[in-house]
C-alpha cells in the first residue's frame, strides 16, 4: 500500500520540474526575442549580456564652414592670408576688376611693356607720333615720349599695375592704376590697330 503513493509522489515531482523547466525556457525565448527586436540600435555579447550603443552612421558632409573660415573636410581654421579676396582691403588687391580677356589690347600692351622695363617694348605700344599728358606737362612726338619714358617710367616699370577700367568707349578708356606708391587715373586713346595715340596721366579724383 505504501509503494503506490511513493511512485505517485515521484511522478508529481517530475511534472513540477518539467513545468518549471518549461517556464524557464519560455522566459529565455522571450528574452531572446526582445534582444532581437531592440538590437537594431545596440550591439553586444549574447553571452555577457552587455549591450553597447552602436556607432551612428556617418552623415553627409555639408560645407557649412565655407563662410566661417574653416576647412569643410578637416574642420581646421583657414589662415587669414587664404581668406577670400573680397575680404582683403581694396588697396591690397593686386588684381583688376575686369578679366584680362576684357581689358583692351592697347592697355594690356602698355602694362606688359612697362613691367618689362624695356624701352623698345614700351614704345611699340604707341603710334609713330604719340602724345602724353603727365599731369600738367605735355610730351609730344616719338623722340620726346621716349626720352620722358626712359627718365620717368622705365626705371619703375615693375611697380605699374592696371587695376580696373572705370569708363570705356570705342577707342577710349579711363582706368585706375597703381603706380609706385600712388593710385592714379590713366586715360588712353588708341586707333584701329590698338596702338596708343594719346595718354593722359592724372591723380585720382
Amino acid at each position: 500500500m505504501l509503494y503506490l503513493p511513493t511512485v505517485m509522489r515521484k511522478l508529481l515531482v517530475k511534472k513540477l520540474l518539467v513545468r518549471k523547466l518549461l517556464v524557464v525556457l519560455s522566459a529565455a525565448g522571450a528574452l531572446l526575442s526582445s534582444t532581437t527586436l531592440f538590437g537594431a540600435g545596440f550591439s553586444g555579447s549574447a553571452l555577457s549580456g552587455v549591450n553597447v550603443a552602436a556607432e551612428p552612421a556617418p552623415s553627409v558632409l555639408v560645407d557649412s564652414n565655407a563662410e566661417s573660415g574653416t576647412d569643410a573636410e578637416s574642420g581646421a581654421n583657414v589662415p587669414e592670408s587664404d581668406a577670400p579676396v573680397s575680404d582683403v582691403p581694396v588697396s591690397d588687391v593686386p588684381v583688376s576688376d575686369v578679366p584680362v580677356s576684357d581689358v583692351p589690347k592697347a592697355i594690356q600692351c602698355y602694362e606688359e611693356a612697362t613691367n618689362s622695363e624695356d624701352i623698345e617694348n614700351y614704345m611699340s605700344c604707341f603710334i609713330a607720333d604719340p602724345m602724353i599728358i603727365d599731369v600738367g606737362r605735355t610730351i609730344e612726338g616719338y623722340t620726346e615720349v621716349k626720352k620722358w619714358a626712359l627718365r620717368e617710367v622705365i626705371s619703375y616699370g615693375k611697380s605699374f599695375e592696371h587695376r580696373k577700367v572705370l569708363e570705356e568707349k570705342k577707342g577710349y578708356a579711363k582706368t585706375e592704376v597703381k603706380w609706385r606708391s600712388w593710385v592714379v587715373h590713366y586715360y588712353y586713346w588708341w586707333n584701329k590697330s590698338d596702338k596708343i595715340v594719346k595718354m593722359d596721366l592724372q591723380y585720382a579724383d
